[in-house]
């Protein structure tokens, strides 16, 4: 029996702090329409905004992480783990 992959979309609210740019806390959503709605509230009081879909294979667990969409002041995408900090000149 094959699974279908888990889907998460994961909304990663930035604020500047003097010059740094950081993440703060994360929200997590099951539907993209909603990530998009969430994002597109917090980026009005927010730095930069961004929304990351996190794709799990059920059997493996393996994790993968594609950007979907980023406005504002945030740091660069990278494929693994990141840090979502960045200084500024």
């Amino acid at each position: 029996m094959i699974t279908e992959p888990s889907k998460a979309y994961i909304v990663l609210p930035f604020e500047r702090v003097g010059t740094t740019i950081g993440a703060r806390q994360v929200l997590i959503f099951d539907e993209p329409g909603k990530a998009h709605a969430c994002a597109e509230a917090l980026s009005l009081r927010m730095s930069g905004v961004a929304i990351v879909e996190r794709t799990v294979d059920v059997e493996t667990g393996v994790e993968e992480d594609r950007l979907l969409v980023a406005g504002g002041a945030v740091p660069p995408f990278l494929q693994g783990p990141a840090h979502w900090t960045m200084r500024l000149h």
